[in-house]
C-alpha cells in the first residue's frame, strides 16, 4: 500500500484549497508523489539551534490536503525566543523529543517534495536534528514560496488574501503556505522526492498548542520586535532568504563572534559573497533604523541597541547617529526644562 493509499480516507476531513493558478503541482515536483509543506519553530537559527514546534500539511499532486500533523517537541536546551513562538519551557515540558517522533517525520517526508517559506531554513533544521540521532535527511530541492513572492509569509498572505491566524503556529504557518504554494506554485521554482531514513520506529506521540495551557509570554522591546518583523523589499531572493533568517538571529539583540561566524556561513550557502554580506547587513541596518526612527521616537535604551546590533554586524554606526540626532534633539527640545526649588 502506497503512502498515498494509507492517507486517502482522510482527505474528505478537509476542506479543498483554491484551485491551481498557474502549473500543476506534477510539472513541479520532480517525481515525487506529493508535496510535504513544512514548518519548523525553534529555539534559534544556527546549528546548536532546536525545533521546538513542527508541522507538516500534505499535498497530493491536485494541490488537496491529504493529511495534517503537527507536535510540539522538547528541544532539551533553553526554548530561546519565546516571543516568536510563544512556547516556553514548561509548555514543552511534557513534549515529545525529535529522537521521539524521527520516524513519524520521516514516513511523511520521504519520497514527497520539501516545500516551505524560506525553505533553506527549514532543511537545514531537519536535517540537524536528524544528524543528531544518526540518521541521514536529504532533500536537494524543493518548492520554496519566498521564491515567488519575494516577502515574509505573513505580508505575502495579506498580498494574496489568505488568512493567516496564529503567526508562529507551525500548523499555521505551514496551512497558510500550502495554500500560498497553490496561488504562487509556477514561480516556486523546482523540486524532487526527498530522502529520509524510513527504517525509524514511529511512537505516534504528539503534543499540541491546544493540548497545554495558554502562555503568556513578556513583549520584547520595541526593537526586539521590530528586528523580526521587518520586510526588504526591491532585493534578490538570496539575499532576501539570509536577511529573513539575521532576523530571527538579532530578534534576541545578541549576537557573538561565533554566532556571527555560522551565519557568514550561511549567507554562503546561499551564494553570497563577503561583499554582499556586508551588502546585506548594511540593507537590515537601515530598514531597523527606518522602523525604529517610524514613530519619531528613539530612547537612550533603543539607540543603544542599535548601535550594538550595527556593531555585531560589523556596520559603520554613523549612519544610526546622524539618522536618530534630529528626533533625539528635537524631543529634547520638547521636554519642558527642569526648575530650581528655591535656596
Amino acid at each position: 500500500m502506497g503512502f498515498l493509499d494509507r492517507f486517502k480516507n482522510l482527505a474528505d476531513a478537509f476542506e479543498p484549497l483554491p484551485p491551481l493558478s498557474t502549473a500543476p503541482l506534477a510539472a513541479l515536483t520532480g517525481g515525487a508523489d506529493r508535496v510535504a509543506v513544512v514548518d519548523c519553530e525553534t529555539t534559534g537559527v544556527y546549528n546548536s539551534d532546536r525545533i521546538v514546534e513542527i508541522a507538516i500539511v500534505t499535498l497530493d499532486l491536485n494541490g488537496q490536503v491529504i493529511d495534517e500533523w503537527d507536535t510540539l517537541v522538547q528541544p532539551q536546551r533553553d526554548v530561546g525566543a519565546s516571543h516568536i513562538h510563544g512556547l516556553t519551557a514548561e509548555s514543552l515540558r511534557n513534549a515529545p523529543t525529535f529522537a521521539d517522533i524521527a520516524g513519524d517525520i520521516a514516513i511523511r517526508l520521504h519520497g514527497a517534495c520539501l516545500a516551505a517559506h524560506n525553505l533553506g531554513f527549514d532543511r537545514r533544521m531537519l536535517t540537524n536534528e536528524y544528524e543528531r540521532i544518526g540518521a541521514d535527511f536529504a532533500a536537494p530541492s524543493g518548492l520554496d514560496t519566498l521564491t515567488a513572492t519575494r516577502c515574509r509569509l505573513e505580508v505575502a498572505c495579506t498580498e494574496h488574501r489568505i488568512t493567516l491566524v496564529d503567526h508562529h503556529s507551525a500548523l499555521a504557518d505551514a496551512t497558510a503556505t500550502a495554500t500560498l504554494l497553490i496561488r504562487v506554485a509556477s514561480g516556486c521554482g523546482t523540486g524532487g522526492p526527498a530522502a529520509a531514513p524510513v527504517g525509524l520506529t514511529r511512537s505516534g506521540r504528539v503534543l499540541r498548542r491546544g493540548d497545554i495551557a495558554t502562555v503568556v509570554v513578556s513583549d520584547p522591546p520595541h526593537v526586539a520586535q521590530l528586528a523580526y518583523a521587518l520586510n526588504h523589499d526591491g532585493i534578490e531572493v538570496d539575499m532576501l532568504a539570509y536577511l529573513d533568517v539575521l532576523g530571527r538571529a538579532v530578534s534576541d539583540l545578541h549576537i557573538d563572534r561565533n554566532e556571527r561566524a555560522e551565519l557568514a556561513v550561511w549567507a554562503a550557502e546561499l551564494g553570497l559573497n563577503e561583499a554582499q554580506l556586508a551588502q546585506a547587513h548594511r540593507r537590515y541596518m537601515n530598514d531597523l533604523i527606518d522602523a525604529a526612527l517610524a514613530d519619531d521616537v528613539v530612547t537612550d535604551d533603543e539607540l543603544d541597541v542599535l548601535l550594538r546590533v550595527g556593531s555585531a554586524l560589523e556596520v559603520d554606526p554613523r549612519p544610526t547617529t546622524s539618522a536618530s540626532t534630529p528626533i533625539r534633539s528635537s524631543r529634547a527640545m520638547e521636554r519642558p526644562s527642569e526648575t530650581r526649588s528655591p535656596c
